[in-house]
């Protein structure tokens, strides 16, 4: 792996997808390959052919959801992370999600600075399990 982390960032307020998207790409530049979207049934089917490292996703979007998105990133790639971002979350929700395996979510009032912590935290992980998963070479 080439330490490029490919990143989607989902959300149907096209002025908080630019807005992360710039934060994202000033602040990790050097780490992720990123992708933004606001159209939830696009970013489905871009998940489905390209799956994705990471995924930033709103949780309520029209037409297709964040869990349905965190399903789909899943099933395309089993060690896709998938960051939960809303405005408010219920304890059902939360729960569903930690069920499908969401690696955080984070209310949309938090720092951006708590955002990217998380971001970073994430990257640091994906490539953790990449360098895992390598083959070994066997030196005989």
């Amino acid at each position: 792996m080439n330490n490029q982390i490919t990143m989607l960032v989902i959300d149907d307020n096209h002025s908080l997808v630019c807005s992360l998207a710039m934060m994202l790409r000033t602040y990790l530049e050097e780490r992720i390959t990123l992708t933004e979207m606001t159209d939830s049934v696009a970013a489905k089917h871009w998940i489905e052919k390209h799956g994705p490292h990471l995924v930033l996703t709103d949780l309520q979007m029209p037409e297709v959801d964040g869990l349905e998105i965190l399903r789909s990133a899943r099933k395309r790639n089993p060690y896709c992370q998938v960051i939960l971002h809303s405005a408010h979350i219920s304890a059902e929700v939360l729960c569903l999600a930690l069920k499908l395996e969401a690696a955080d979510y984070l209310l949309k009032s938090e720092s951006p600075e708590h955002l990217l912590q998380v971001v970073e935290h994430t990257c640091d992980r994906i490539i953790r399990w990449e360098k895992a998963l390598q083959p070994k070479q066997v030196i005989l």
